[in-house]
């Protein structure tokens, strides 16, 4: 066998006696394989049997990554006009979706170890994300609900299952090339949220190009109640929502954009090679559950959990109270996709720095600058009075938000990637539900009338505070585990159960 890449060894199960360890020196790194009876390996995610070139790896990155730039091509904009489009049930629906994805997380990772792989949890849920779109051309209550609960279900296993095959192909190309784990991982990640980014761009390029009247007509828009100082849901700006047709016609670009977001998932992603070993530690619902017990024990995650939640809280304000007490109530609802591009351009473009950023600042300087800049903008929106054709305020707030929004996105991604090599599966779903529980916190809020958008900023800012300062203690401790020469403990596997 002559596989691709540097110097690499193919182990087989006949080979010498099934107790005995062997070393193999990577690319000056030692790794100790244990040969089971049954080819069961306990090694990096770096290794496998059958190696991939470096190009695949990227080919697969760009494909998944286009996937998503698809996805939420339809999904971000949909989110971004529920609350003026569909001032009924909009918010709620948003709301179920992300409770909903809560519960589908202590699943997914049985779900994608043991019967789909990362790759067909991300295809099959593309399908479900194209039927959101779909639903909304009815607007039917019962219907949009039951569609918001699939896609709740289908919400962990796309974001569990892209994170666990980025990272795991990035373990793999940093056994390929020689380089730093970390460095792969926030080149990858980085990567990845430039194009997902991008698709903030298109999308609100479409609302905008759709919902814009081709006659405008000057409309004196009361913006007294813009703003922090909007309570509950209704924003009298006298701006009239679009036809009926006009909608219609949105959702349908929309739904067409998922059909090819599952048709390059499908064919477009190479199904990832995994360790033997690592499908049988996942074996069954109890196994995952148990493995996520565990990893819960584990101090540095239990400490993270405030920082994933702001993660999904932050996102929500912005599409729910941003979007609608600040755009719509003083520009109209049109004026809501432009504004947006700017959040999508500032996101593309900060992934990628921040991601090529690792080489000269420390992790924790970055996400230190994230959250005191997101603090020095909710400061600014709590006085920001909107006024009606003055658009550079928005544009400002929604460019810095973005940049913000890297931050949470791929750092933190980045972050559980390198703290938590040896459980992906659990690492990433505990992830996705902190950042569903944020989402749905910030969804559900502004159906509450006695809340106005100053009291959300104030509860926004104070998460963000605590996050910060839990996510301090974290990073001690990974650094004094470090200079202890401490290792995460893996997780006991049948050969160590008594």
């Amino acid at each position: 066998m002559d596989p691709e890449g540097p110097a690499t060894k193919t182990y087989h199960p006949s080979e010498g006696s099934s107790s005995h360890e062997h070393k193999l020196n990577y690319k000056n790194m030692e790794v100790k394989v244990s040969k089971m009876e049954k080819g069961a390996e306990d090694c990096p995610l770096g290794l496998q049997l059958k190696p991939v070139s470096s190009i695949r790896h990227w080919k697969n990155l760009f494909s998944l990554s286009i996937t998503f730039f698809l996805v939420f091509t339809a999904f971000y904009s949909i989110q971004n006009i529920q609350s003026s489009i569909n001032t009924e049930g909009g918010l709620l629906s948003l709301a179920v979706v992300a409770a909903t994805s809560i519960l589908s997380g202590l699943v997914t990772p049985f779900l994608i170890s043991r019967l789909t792989g990362a790759k067909w949890a991300v295809a099959f849920s593309t399908l479900v994300f194209c039927a959101y779109s779909y639903v909304n051309i009815f607007r039917v209550p019962w219907l949009t609900m039951a569609v918001s609960v699939a896609l709740g279900i289908a919400q962990s296993p796309l974001w569990i299952g892209h994170c666990t095959y980025i990272t795991r192909a990035a373990y793999q190309l940093a056994a390929i090339t020689g380089k730093r784990e970390e460095l792969i991982i926030n080149r990858m990640h980085g990567t990845f949220h430039l194009i997902l980014g991008s698709s903030l761009v298109s999308g609100n390029l479409i609302l905008f190009l759709i919902l814009s009247d081709p006659d405008p007509q000057e409309v004196a828009l009361d913006t007294s109640y813009c703003g922090a100082l909007n309570c509950g849901t209704n924003i009298g700006s006298g701006v009239p929502p679009p036809s009926r047709g006009t909608a219609n016609v949105l959702f349908g670009v929309f739904t067409a954009v998922g059909i090819a977001s599952a048709l390059l998932s499908t064919f477009g992603v190479d199904d990832q090679q995994v360790p033997k070993g690592s499908r049988k530690q996942n074996g069954d619902i109890s196994t995952a559950f148990g493995g996520m017990y565990q990893l819960l024990r584990e101090f540095k995650i239990v400490l993270l959990l405030p920082l994933f939640a702001v993660a999904g809280f932050q996102l929500a304000f912005f599409y729910s109270d941003f979007s609608k007490a600040y755009v719509a109530c003083s520009q109209g609802m049109s004026s809501v996709g432009l504004v947006a591009i700017s959040y999508g351009v500032s996101l593309s473009v900060c992934s990628l720095l921040f991601g090529q950023l690792e080489k000269f600042t420390d992790r924790i300087v970055r996400i230190t600058f994230g959250c005191f800049a997101h603090l020095a903008l909710l400061f600014y929106l709590f006085y920001l009075k909107p006024v009606q054709g003055e658009y550079l305020p928005l544009f400002a707030v929604a460019s810095g938000w973005g940049m913000c929004c890297a931050v949470w996105r791929s750092q933190v991604t980045s972050l559980v990637g390198a703290l938590f090599p040896h459980h992906q599966e659990a690492a990433f779903t505990i992830w996705s539900m902190g950042e569903a529980l944020g989402n749905f916190s910030g969804f559900l809020l502004p159906t509450f009338s006695d809340l106005c958008v100053s009291h959300r900023i104030i509860i926004l800012a104070g998460a963000i505070i605590v996050a910060f300062c839990l996510y301090l203690i974290c990073e001690q401790k990974v650094r004094y585990e470090k200079r202890e020469g401490a290792k995460f403990t893996a997780l006991p596997t049948k050969e160590t159960r008594v």
